[in-house]
């Protein structure tokens, strides 16, 4: 089981370059509901201690250079406990891999203290994990980490959870570049996430990410799902060069099947963004509750690139950036908007707030401004309201459909694109209000109707 010091209490590591090994370990160091430390230094110097009865913790000096940490094989640092203990990781290079974990996870009804690395470079490669979940009634800790470079690879996890009853801790990331990349093989998706998963009951934190470059990759996630009882936190990126997103990645701020609760939604601030084969960004609904709103402000650029038509070509697009309302889901759909300075829609993709639900409850708005050109090019964007079960029947309850706003100097469709903010059931259609000094309309598919009843 590794080294252990008596519950509560205080295992402080301060050297050079420190190198823990799970085959020679045998898996690590832990400190139940205590507090671990690790502190690498590639010179001399004084490092304070302070003391706070039983709790010792390392006074990190800011003159020191850093050495390395190297945590592999299985290597367990472990905190968790009645409360999750405090766990503080300082080094140049730290490097976490082959299923090597950091837990300070919550399993009783007291609060968490959480984890905060620092580094200049972080990696997390091959199912390695860092957690402050909560499997117990309490309050989980924070997650922080602050680097110049933070990597997730190959199934590695970033998680502040709810598995039981409690609420998670909020996960912080400063770095000025983070890149999620998740290998091909089954159970490899490399993820940063929050969630409220099934059958628990609580709150998901949100996840805040700072950093210059976002690349996510190959299906990775970022998520504040709530599959249970409880609402799941925002997604909030501020980028200050760009976001990429790239076969199938995704941004889930969702309710899902059989939960009850809300979702924050997702805020993206950058300078551009891009998504391409297959990545999306969703905030939705399949189960009870209402999804927060999507808002991506990209001051020069959003492009958006499907994986182009298919054989046969009479199926709809598959969607991008979306909020819907399922069938078997009660809700409303949330808000989507864009501001940017040129946008392009093309390759067979959707943009869509919509709703399908039984129950009452509405579709949201969709709205696009670009400061200079704008584009759809073999896609569409929809804000249709259905009001048909899955036998082709009209039923009775009303919703309305949302609005559709383009603002831009130019706008251009092209190759059979849409804008549809239709009514198939008991409600209204919504607006399509395009404002452009530019507008050519080629193969355009544009509809704003009714097919049941409702007031125009």
């Amino acid at each position: 089981m590794g080294l252990r010091v008596p519950d509560g209490n205080s295992l402080l590591f301060l050297g050079g370059e420190i190198e823990i090994d799970g085959n020679t370990s045998q898996s690590g160091l832990h400190v139940i509901y205590g507090q671990l430390e690790l502190l690498a230094v590639n010179q001399q110097g004084t490092v304070g201690i302070n003391v706070d009865r039983a709790n010792l913790a390392l006074d990190f000096p800011q003159e020191l250079e850093l050495a390395d940490i190297s945590l592999s094989n299985g290597t367990f640092l472990n905190t968790s406990g009645e409360a999750g203990g405090a766990i503080r990781i300082q080094g140049k290079n730290i490097t976490l891999s082959d299923q090597s974990f950091v837990f300070a996870d919550t399993l009783g009804n007291q609060d968490g203290s959480g984890v905060l690395i620092q580094a200049e470079n972080l990696i997390l490669d091959n199912a390695s994990r860092v957690t402050t979940d909560v499997v117990g009634s309490g309050q989980a800790g924070n997650l922080n980490i602050e680097a110049g470079q933070l990597s997730i690879l190959n199934g590695s996890v970033i998680s502040s959870s709810v598995f039981e009853q409690g609420n998670a801790g909020n996960i912080n990331i400063s770095t000025e570049l983070l890149t999620l990349e998740s290998s091909t093989e089954a159970g490899s998706t490399s993820r940063i996430a929050s969630t409220v998963n099934n059958s628990a009951m609580g709150n998901s934190g949100d996840i805040n990410i700072n950093t210059n470059s976002l690349f996510a990759r190959n299906g990775s996630r970022i998520i504040t799902d709530t599959s249970g009882i409880g609402d799941g936190g925002r997604v909030a990126i501020q980028a200050k060069e760009q976001v990429e997103l790239s076969g199938n990645t995704a941004i889930f701020s969702n309710v899902n099947p059989n939960a009850q609760g809300n979702t924050g939604g997702v805020e993206i601030n950058t300078v551009s963004l891009s998504l391409s084969d297959g990545a999306i960004i969703s905030s939705s609904v399949f189960g009870q509750g209402n999804s927060g709103d999507i808002n991506i402000d990209a001051e020069n650029s959003v492009n958006i690139t499907g994986l182009g038509r298919p054989s046969p070509a009479n199926v709809s697009p598959p969607l991008s950036i979306f909020s819907i309302v399922g069938s078997e889901a009660m809700g409303n759909g949330s808000n989507i908007s864009i501001n940017t300075g040129s946008f392009s829609l093309a390759n067979f993709v959707t943009i869509s707030s919509s709703n399908s639900s039984l129950e009452a409850g509405n579709a949201g708005n969709v709205s696009i401004t670009a400061q200079d050109d704008f584009l759809i090019s073999g896609s569409g964007i929809s804000t249709v309201r259905s009001g048909f079960d899955d036998n082709g029947n009209l039923f009775g309850v009303g919703g309305n459909a949302g609005n559709i706003t383009i603002k831009a100097n130019n706008i251009r469709t092209e190759l059979d694109s849409f804008i549809d903010s239709s009514n198939r059931g008991n409600g209204n259609y919504g607006d399509i209000l395009l404002h452009a000094n530019s507008i050519a309309l080629i193969d355009p598919f544009i509809r704003s109707e009714i097919f049941g009843s409702g007031q125009a």
